[in-house]
């Protein structure tokens, strides 16, 4: 499953032809149509790709479980890639972002805290005026949830990543970001049918396949079309997708 091609003859949707001229050639304006957006991946592009694998472990770990992903099973694919989405996040955010801005609930960073404090107090007064043991209330466990009261959604946290290289997510692309916790706290597809369950699984892998490329891909100055593989293959998950199979990022 590659990314890039400089061949836009061979992922063609199977029931697609071309417009040809008077000898049945395909027409000139049909091939530059083909070939437009199409880019080599440069020299450069590549060293700076080799060297952050290199300098940034989290980067190099996103792409292994990227690349292991394009022949594991679906079970394990999904959540895979959901994890190599969040590695590449948290290297955007620490080392890319020029203007990080919080992402939590509460910006107040004082008043965030004077909350989490009172809701201590109270969790405490409860315990101590009902006279209940740690067995029966176990603040120490309660106080860990609170702590992390002002902490972004993780939606929030993997769009982000996608602002920074400048790429506008779809609601679609955003729904599937949205639904990480599923798949990462052992949920997956629920249908009917096996067969439904499959194609439904292979559409979403396909859709975070992509996402992984573009962050991958922009994030070392890559500008051209990339495989958009959930139309590639649409004849196999059976969706409606009024997409170009190559998409320029």
């Amino acid at each position: 499953q590659p990314l890039i091609t400089t061949n836009p003859y061979s992922i063609r949707p199977l029931d697609e032809d071309f417009e040809r001229d008077e000898n049945g050639r395909i027409s000139e304006a049909q091939k530059n149509k083909l070939y437009e957006g199409i880019m080599d991946f440069t020299g450069e592009a590549f060293s700076k790709l080799a060297t952050l694998f290199c300098e940034h472990e989290k980067l190099q770990r996103a792409t292994l479980l990227f690349i292991l992903g394009h022949v594991a099973t679906l079970e394990i694919r999904i959540p895979n890639y959901y994890v190599a989405l969040e590695a590449i996040t948290s290297y955007l955010a620490k080392t890319v972002d020029e203007k990080p801005k919080r992402l939590n609930p509460i910006k107040d960073k004082k008043l965030a805290n004077d909350l989490v404090n009172e809701i201590k107090e109270l969790i405490k007064k409860k315990k101590d005026d009902n006279g209940l043991p740690d067995d029966e209330m176990n603040t120490e466990i309660l106080f860990k949830n609170i702590n992390r009261l002002n902490s972004p959604p993780n939606a929030d946290k993997l769009a982000k990543s996608f602002e920074i290289i400048k790429y506008p997510l779809t609601k679609e692309q955003f729904k599937i970001i949205k639904d990480r916790n599923s798949y990462l706290h052992g949920s997956f597809i629920k249908t009917s049918s096996e067969d439904d369950r499959f194609r439904d699984a292979l559409h979403l892998s396909l859709r975070l396949h992509f996402l992984i490329g573009v962050l991958l891909l922009k994030n070392v100055g890559y500008n051209g079309k990339i495989i958009n593989y959930a139309k590639l293959w649409s004849h196999i998950t059976q969706k409606d997708i009024e997409e170009e199979v190559l998409v320029f990022i």
